[in-house]
């Protein structure tokens, strides 16, 4: 498995595993995604942010996220307490294809990012979910982040923010 940064050619792949995740959030009574929300113009933001990753297996991009790296101003009016006061990233919209679920796609972005963040001397990573998505709230526990509270996506969207140290 290769995870890269994102290019504009793999947005078509992007949007059929994100379509997929709507999908199966709306089947699972996830209120996360809308069906507006995430689009391809949010994509295309992170693209030029550089912070939109895929993994990919045989040059089949399977899954993706971003990892946004200068701070997330969610975070800052936690409700709750976050583990360190230093330098974190925050990952965002990680979805797989479901074909390969059972690969450990999101392991792999997961530890991909935290090397990274590690090599940049970062102090933390920081997730957050919807309260309803309970696969990902056990992947997030079973990978050793601790709640820290809950923050505001797009100023009304509670979602329960966790986070890992580092250091």
């Amino acid at each position: 498995m290769i995870i890269r940064h994102a290019n504009k050619t793999d947005l078509i792949d992007i949007m059929v595993i994100i379509e997929k995740a709507k999908i199966y959030m709306k089947e699972n009574k996830i209120n996360q995604w809308s069906e507006n929300y995430p689009n391809e113009d949010v994509f295309l933001a992170d693209l030029k942010e550089n912070r939109l990753y895929v993994a990919e297996i045989d040059e089949k991009v399977i899954g993706m996220a971003v990892l946004i790296l200068d701070g997330d101003a969610d975070y800052k009016n936690i409700d709750g307490k976050c583990l360190s006061d230093g330098e974190y990233g925050v990952i965002h919209r990680i979805a797989v294809n479901p074909d390969y679920k059972s690969q450990n796609v999101a392991k792999n972005l997961l530890d991909f990012f935290e090397d990274k963040l590690k090599e940049l001397n970062y102090d933390s990573i920081r997730i957050d979910t919807h309260k309803d998505n309970k696969s990902m709230l056990r992947f997030i526990e079973k990978n050793g982040f601790q709640k820290c509270g809950i923050v505001y996506i797009r100023k009304t969207d509670e979602r329960i923010a966790f986070e890992k140290l580092l250091k």
